[in-house]
Order: C-alpha cells, then structure tokens, then sequence
C-alpha cells in the first residue's frame, strides 16, 4: 500500500507558535470541565497557571499535521497517540513547534504514517514531543464506517 504514498519520512509537514491567554485557558477548561485551582502555578509567578500537557498540541494540530493529512495522505484514523512532557507550560509563554513524518511502515495490511512534532519554548528547550501514528484507511474500510458496503 506505501506504494502510492507520496510522502517521505523526515518531511515537515507544518509548524505553529502559539502564546496562550488566561481567556483561551478558561474557555478550553469550561469545555472540558476541569476547575482551573487544580493547575500548579509557575514558581516565580503565582499568577501564571501550568497548561494541561494536551492543551498546546490540540490548539495546534491543524497546522501542524491535520491540513497535510487531508491534502496528502486522504482519509485516515489516528491508531496510536504518545506525548512526551518534558516541562511546563505557562499561560503567556511563547511555544513553537514543527512536526514532521517520523515513520512510514505496515502493519497488518495497513500503511501506518507517524506525525512528531516537537513544542520548544522562547529559548528553543524542547517541552513536549507529541507522536501521533494514522493509519491509512482503503474505500472498503470507510464503506463499514459509513454503515454500507464497499
């Protein structure tokens, strides 16, 4: 099935920056229903609340990997997801991030594309590394989805 894939391990498929507000932080903690006295505060700064590890990566996963999955890979459904949360990150800190494609392999009968993108903050420290392996889906597969045939 690689065969008709036209991307390449290594290839950057996109990059962010994003600088959270106190306002983004309520509104993602009322979606989800988590009281924000829960969040540690930064050391030097009892105004600054910590993020939730998964907060950054899902404000950012459209430019860092959904756009190029819809317009170069199709249809597909995330398999496996790791993040790796090195540090702390604060409401008013600048983060960056690129992701690129990690890995391309089969497994049982499937091609499986793993995204990594690596969050660093103003003094380029890595914070987080985030792993999301997809795995491509074929017309028969999204046929059974759709609750029809293929």
């Amino acid at each position: 099935m690689t065969s008709s894939l036209t991307v390449r391990i290594g290839e950057k498929t996109g990059e962010a920056a994003i600088t959270v507000t106190d306002e983004m932080l309520d509104e993602y903690l009322d979606a989800v229903g988590l009281p924000s006295g829960l969040l540690p505060r930064h050391p030097d700064d009892a105004s600054r609340r910590a993020l939730p590890p998964d907060f950054v990566p899902k404000a950012t996963m459209n430019r860092l990997h959904a756009y190029f999955l819809v317009k170069r890979i199709g249809n597909a459904l995330r398999t496996k997801h790791e993040m790796h949360y090195l540090k702390p990150v604060y409401v008013g800190m600048p983060v960056s991030a690129e992701c690129h494609i990690a890995d391309i392999y089969e497994s049982k009968g499937r091609t499986r594309v793993v995204f990594e993108a690596i969050y660093r903050d103003e003094c380029g420290e890595d914070c987080l590394i985030d792993r999301r392996t997809i795995t491509i889906l074929d017309k028969a597969v999204l046929g059974r989805f759709a609750g029809g045939r293929p």
